[in-house]
């Protein structure tokens, strides 16, 4: 997903070609879910001390990213949990956990038994 975003529409190219580049090169291999802390790329960029390549590419580049990243989660919500990054730590965990419960019965189900 990522590869398809900053690939694709941060680098201006042609996003099936990057797909198609990035499925055959993961032998089709997808995360059962992807999180996406959403913020404004200004306010995100100003998160950090230090730059390196990609936080030193210019606004316009970290727009695009964005707004791929919400593009691909608009169109499959099952894959996507799209979370506000302004939130508190406390409010992220809980949303990630919730969403990610269902994805790991047995693991949470043995969570419970231990505690």
């Amino acid at each position: 997903d990522s590869t398809l975003a900053y690939q694709g529409a941060g680098r201006d190219l042609v996003t099936a070609d990057v797909e198609d580049i990035a499925r055959w090169a993961t032998s089709h291999l997808r995360p059962h879910l992807t999180v996406l802390l959403d913020v404004d790329p200004e306010q995100g960029l100003c998160r950090f001390v230090t730059q390196d390549r990609l936080e030193a590419e210019p606004l316009e580049f970290h727009k695009r990213v964005r707004a791929s990243f919400l593009a691909l989660a608009e169109t499959d919500l099952e894959h996507y949990l799209v979370l506000d990054a302004h939130a508190d730590r406390d409010a992220i965990f809980a949303g990630v956990r919730a969403r990610i419960v269902d994805l790991l019965p047995l693991t949470e189900r043995h969570h419970e038994v231990q505690t």
